[in-house]
């Protein structure tokens, strides 16, 4: 199952399933910034440059928030029909959240009380149903929260 990003960044590796392989634990290269690092703003913007990766993960970053704009612009709460007003008050209304060490040990919580499981087992029935990973995300995030939200997609396209 998901770990946060400090269990990992910490630890250094990472369970990671293989289609028809099993898991396996990922040692993570030794070019990765520390838990440390990636909680400070200063000393994660000193490791990008260090490493010439500044711009890189920047531009990532930002796609990986566009792809949450778009979910939230689908995203429809349960018994509520969409409306393009609501859709891009949502968009409108979305912040840049920074993860904090407390905000990842939700993840691990949320792993441990099953609801990663369930929420897995959800996405998995909406991909065997052929919804795109945006229309996915969209419904998760409201019952998930955006960061137990990601974990499940990045353990749906694990599984895939």
């Amino acid at each position: 199952m998901s770990e946060s990003i400090y269990t990992i960044l910490g630890n250094g590796t990472s369970l990671t399933k293989v289609k028809g392989a099993g898991d396996y634990n990922m040692t993570l290269p030794e070019t990765m910034p520390t838990a440390a690092q990636f909680a400070n703003a200063g000393e994660l913007y000193d490791w990008t440059m260090e490493h010439g990766i500044t711009h890189s993960c920047l531009q990532k970053g930002i796609q990986k928030h566009l792809i949450d704009l778009r979910a939230k612009f689908r995203g429809v709460k349960k018994d509520e029909s969409w409306d393009h007003i609501t859709a891009q008050k949502n968009v409108d209304d979305a912040e840049w959240v920074v993860t904090t060490p407390g905000a990842a040990g939700k993840v691990d919580k949320a792993r441990q009380a099953g609801h990663l499981a369930a929420g897995l087992a959800m996405a998995g029935a909406m991909k065997a149903a052929n919804l795109d990973d945006a229309m996915i995300l969209a419904a998760l995030v409201p019952v998930y929260g955006p960061e137990i939200a990601d974990s499940i997609m990045t353990e749906l396209a694990e599984e895939v």
